[in-house]
């Protein structure tokens, strides 16, 4: 049997069993979409750029891969300023590509860099009569993590009609079942809810096709944890400068750079730490632990493009790609993600490291780009907030939260009915999501 989602096959089967290894992935190292095995046992997954062929007459498959990045040389050979006027090219066609559109068209805006880059150009080059370019924004209840002041000030700038929706702790504790039963397999946190109550602003405003920017951390290595490969190709002399500034620009201090390289870098440093803190998991289910992923992440970090390619394909994107289209088709809009045009990505992989971090800046390129288009306090902002869900505030209205742990029959079984009281709100979510999983499409452990 195939299909476009899992639930499609609970007309031949009424009970699950949960895949053992795949489900010690997600629970103890929070990996998830990075095999073709799925946490369903029996169902497999069709990953991106593969191709199956199934024939009729021998009943038998070949599944082969369509598609790998190609890194072009001369693009890495380009001095700053064309660089910045190559991507600003590719940047303008991608998304006039994906404002075509005989329905309306909206964006995302969190206020980060490369939704507001978005937005800017979008809202230029968007024509529909006399209607303002729409941007969508989920604003946190949680001051800290909040964005949208940046968001507003971007929706300013470009004259966009800016649709705010901030969700509640009630919001997110009735949304709960339905985004765990809409995305299928358990995911990775919260932040998944903020990006539903995104869509389902988005189709109240009435916008049918959503961009979203998705893709630019991964191409443009905009995430913290790339500063541990990217360190590996600087020159011994220039470490130590550019540790400091990127301690400035990344808002971390030196000693969260160093356990951050750490932790990603070193196989047994991740390994161990994870293991010992669900050493209370039965040994049987220990068994399924399967440590190559981990080590095949901690090794990729000798090599920038070995990286972004394995989180391309693998560690990062198949999962925020799955969230965006499954959150995006349950309240039937189209997502479009202008970063992963995949002229864009292989131009974006192929520019010179040191027009993706410089001087400490992260996506530097990015920046630069945006220079004249938008505030620079926006263009040049230092702390990086992340989609994040005001979790704690939403945890704290949560009085269930621990009865759906402990009811849990997969989850007594694991810990021999002796469920630790986890603290750490990341582990907290996991138990969640595979309790209330558990129930909803009833699975079973063995």
């Amino acid at each position: 049997m195939f299909a476009s989602e899992i639930k499609q096959f609970s007309g031949f089967k009424s009970q699950w069993d949960v895949n053992e290894e795949i489900l010690m992935d997600y629970l103890i190292f929070n990996l998830i979409d990075h095999k073709d095995d799925c946490f369903f046992s029996g169902v497999k997954k069709l990953q991106g750029s593969h191709n199956l062929i199934y024939d009729l007459d021998t009943n038998k498959f070949e599944i082969t891969k369509y598609y790998n990045v190609t890194i072009n040389g001369n693009v890495s050979r380009l001095n700053e300023e064309d660089t910045i006027k190559l991507f600003q090219d590719e940047m303008n066609r991608s998304i006039e590509w994906r404002l075509r559109s005989d329905v309306k068209v909206g964006t995302c805006l969190s206020g980060g860099l490369d939704s507001s880059y978005i937005a800017a150009l979008a809202g230029i080059k968007y024509q529909n009569g006399q209607e303002r370019f729409m941007a969508v924004t989920a604003r946190s209840v949680d001051i800290k993590h909040d964005e949208s002041d940046f968001a507003k000030k971007v929706a300013d700038a470009g004259n966009l009609n800016w649709l705010v929706t901030t969700p509640t702790s009630a919001d997110f504790i009735s949304a709960l079942d339905k985004v765990i039963y809409n995305q299928e397999e358990p995911f990775i946190s919260p932040s998944v809810f903020m990006q539903h109550f995104v869509m389902k602003k988005a189709k109240e405003g009435g916008i049918v096709v959503l961009l979203d920017g998705q893709g630019a951390d991964e191409v443009l290595l905009g995430y913290p944890r790339y500063l541990g490969a990217y360190f590996k190709t600087l020159p011994p002399a220039d470490l130590a400068t550019n540790i400091l500034k990127s301690k400035d620009h990344f808002g971390m201090s030196a000693l969260s750079i160093f356990k951050y390289n750490l932790y990603f870098t070193s196989f047994s440093v991740r390994y161990k730490r994870n293991m010992w803190n669900f050493k209370a998991i039965a040994d049987k289910y220990l068994d399924f632990v399967d440590p190559d992923m981990i080590r095949k992440i901690a090794n990729s970090y000798k090599d920038i493009k070995t990286l972004q390619q394995l989180e391309l394909f693998s560690t990062q994107l198949p999962s925020l790609l799955r969230f965006e289209d499954k959150n995006s088709m349950a309240s039937s809009i189209e997502s479009r993600v202008p970063f992963l045009d995949w002229n864009l990505v292989e131009m974006s992989l192929s520019i010179n490291n040191q027009f993706k971090i410089r001087n400490g800046w992260s996506k530097y390129i990015l920046r630069k780009s945006m220079e004249g288009s938008l505030p620079d306090d926006i263009t040049w902002r230092k702390k990086k907030f992340g989609f994040n869900a005001p979790t704690s505030m939403w945890f704290e209205d949560f009085t269930n939260l621990n009865a759906f742990i402990h009811q849990s029959t997969i989850l007594n079984k694991l810990f021999n009915n002796k469920i630790p009281d986890f603290q750490d709100q990341n582990i907290q979510w996991r138990l969640v999501n595979i309790a209330r999983w558990e129930e909803l499409y009833n699975m079973q452990i063995n």
